[in-house]
């Protein structure tokens, strides 16, 4: 029980995963999710494929999810990131989790406070600037060393909090 209270701290204080910093988009899993994500005025949208969608950043989203402790979509009260995941499965520690988590929120806070002072990406939003990056980095931003290389340190940081196991 406690870890799981741990783990709803840390999750309140990231909130990268309906932010827009993990996921373009998040996943309705089924009819009584999309029924859900309406209900909850979540605006959804199809695929070529069928599937269903709800844009992120989520617009339930204010420095903190607005309904976490509501119903929510499979989707939002179903994920775990992976630095979570390794703690269940005692993997690492609660605290090397936490700090991994940390220091993507605080990369991220310095790579968008790096584009800010530049001209060409002031307006940037994080997903803009990670395009820049991939797949391979753009001339512009090759002119910007400094803030090329934290863009890509903050890849790789979120990288690591998505990753699935092989």
């Amino acid at each position: 029980m406690e870890i799981d209270l741990s783990f709803s701290k840390i999750c309140m204080q990231c909130g990268m995963c309906c932010d827009g910093t993990l996921f373009t988009k998040a996943n309705i899993k089924n009819r009584e999710d999309e029924l859900l994500a309406k209900s909850l005025g979540l605006p959804t949208f199809s695929t070529s494929d069928s599937k269903i969608f709800f844009e992120q950043p989520c617009q339930l989203f204010n420095k903190t999810c607005t309904i976490y402790d509501k119903p929510r979509p499979n989707c939002c009260s179903k994920f775990i990131c992976e630095p979570l995941q390794k703690v269940r499965t005692n993997e690492i520690t609660f605290n090397d989790a936490e700090n991994q988590i940390l220091l993507a929120l605080e990369t991220r806070k310095q790579v968008m406070e790096m584009a800010s002072l530049i001209t060409d990406y002031k307006n940037h939003t994080l997903q803009q600037l990670l395009t820049e990056i991939t797949p391979k980095p753009c001339a512009k931003i090759l002119q910007h060393k400094q803030l090329f290389l934290k863009i890509v340190s903050l890849r790789v940081l979120l990288n690591k909090l998505i990753q699935k196991k092989s």
